[in-house]
């Protein structure tokens, strides 16, 4: 894949097996040497998190407006050392809106006084490999980049937050199992034999999540009561690879609508 990007944190070391940290940045080590980006999932957090002075991931720095009114929180709980050393990091928050569902999801989060680009953005930042340094963050315009000689813009309001433009959930959505993946990756690269039933997934972003119902990463979206959250970031992503955007309409259309219905009511 072009991107592997981790919609689960990996905040703690694994103090049973330590062997699974090293195996795991071992691998991202592989994936970065072969040409794969791997984004690894961070949070907010009121205490931090252990940091490596080593790490691939740094903040936005070129940012209009506000940054106060950016959500987040004291400090950054990231990937434990080994991880920021081979990968990216991004932030996973998608908190819920006043009604209890995701319509706005946030692209920036604050840690302190620093910000950190969401999964959803990284993601399509590094599948399209434009440096954090070549981005333009514009508080209530948008986020802004070049890519094959085109300027991109993603519209944010002054929150850093994005109107999701949701056109897919579960049923919709390209799902392997994680069985499927793995017993795929043994039978072809350990043993050596061909796997028809494995996915093609040259060139592009594939997200790994949890989307069984009895975890607790599942949350209601407009389009689904019960909707994995991992597909909150898909649809972002989704979104801003078509530049399919949800467009406001002007108040003043609204009210003439609305005062139109009325007279002919």
């Amino acid at each position: 894949a072009a991107v592997v990007t981790w919609d689960i944190l990996f905040t703690e070391p694994d103090t049973v097996t330590p062997a699974n940290d090293v195996q795991l940045a071992a691998g991202a080590a592989k994936a970065r040497a072969a040409g794969t980006t791997v984004i690894f999932g961070a949070v907010t957090n009121e205490t931090p998190g252990a940091a490596s002075e080593k790490s691939l991931t740094q903040p936005v720095l070129n940012i209009e407006g506000d940054i106060s009114q950016i959500p987040g929180d004291v400090a950054l709980l990231p990937p434990v050392p080994t991880l920021q050393e081979q990968a990216q990091y991004a932030l996973v928050n998608t908190p819920p809106g006043p009604d209890g569902y995701r319509r706005v999801v946030p692209l920036l989060g604050r840690a302190g006084k620093d910000v950190y680009f969401s999964l959803s953005i990284s993601s399509v930042l590094q599948f399209w490999k434009v440096a954090p340094a070549d981005v333009k963050v514009r508080l209530g315009d948008a986020i802004y980049f070049k890519t094959e000689g085109v300027e991109r813009r993603v519209p944010i309001d002054k929150t850093g937050g994005y109107l999701v433009n949701y056109r897919f959930g579960i049923e919709g959505s390209i799902a392997y199992g994680f069985s499927l993946l793995t017993e795929g990756l043994k039978k072809i690269y350990l043993h050596g034999e061909k796997d028809d039933e494995f996915p093609d997934l040259s060139g592009k972003i594939l997200l790994v999540g949890q989307i069984a119902t009895a975890l607790t990463d599942n949350g209601p979206t407009p389009i689904s009561g019960f909707t994995p959250l991992v597909l909150v970031h898909a649809n972002v992503i989704e979104n801003i690879l078509r530049e399919d955007y949800v467009r406001r309409p002007s108040p003043l259309w609204v009210w003439l609508c609305c005062t139109g219905l009325g007279v002919a009511g």
